[in-house]
């Protein structure tokens, strides 16, 4: 490139050198960290409340007598086998974390009380001397339920899906 001056392409005409940046006003800066910040919260806030949401309707949503249309797995202990049950018996959860079972399975009647919790796609029922059972929530409406559960316990497992529906 004999000849050709390549200071020509970095300044103006006049030879005077072009600021391209633009200073920024402080204040500006100060008011967009502002509600970037309060936009940031308010989307936490929103997040929370709506997981709040779910937990507290699927609570409500719970209370009352439930029947176990069907119980169905697979329990592997000492031996494995699959079971099947329609109208296997009821659950009664009550509004004070607290509820009863009555449970018919192969003419054999069990009936007991538990504790239980939920959080928005769970519910953990705690029955005294037992670990804590914790269903997922797969189909939550007023009037049907369908959890799905994979215990162990005590070198035994036991996985399958619950259906209920209430009374």
């Amino acid at each position: 490139m004999s000849g050709v001056n390549t200071k020509q392409h970095l300044t103006a005409p006049d030879n005077t050198k072009t600021d391209h940046t633009k200073k920024i006003n402080p204040l500006k800066i100060k008011i967009m960290k502002k509600i970037i910040k309060l936009t940031t919260v308010l989307l936490f806030a929103v997040m929370i409340a709506g997981s709040c949401n779910k937990q507290k309707k699927l609570m409500n949503r719970l209370v009352g007598t439930w029947n176990i249309d069907k119980l169905e797995g697979t329990y592997t202990g000492a031996t494995t086998f699959p079971y099947s049950y329609t109208n296997a018996g009821t659950y009664i959860f009550t509004d004070d974390g607290k509820g009863t079972f009555s449970y018919t399975l192969n003419g054999s009647v069990s009936n007991g009380s538990f504790i239980w919790a939920n959080t928005e796609t769970t519910v953990t029922m705690t029955q005294t001397g037992y670990s804590p059972k914790v269903n997922t929530v797969t189909s939550n409406s007023k009037t049907k339920q369908e959890w799905s559960f994979n215990y162990t316990d005590a070198g035994s497992t036991n996985v399958g899906t619950i259906t209920l529906s209430k009374k």
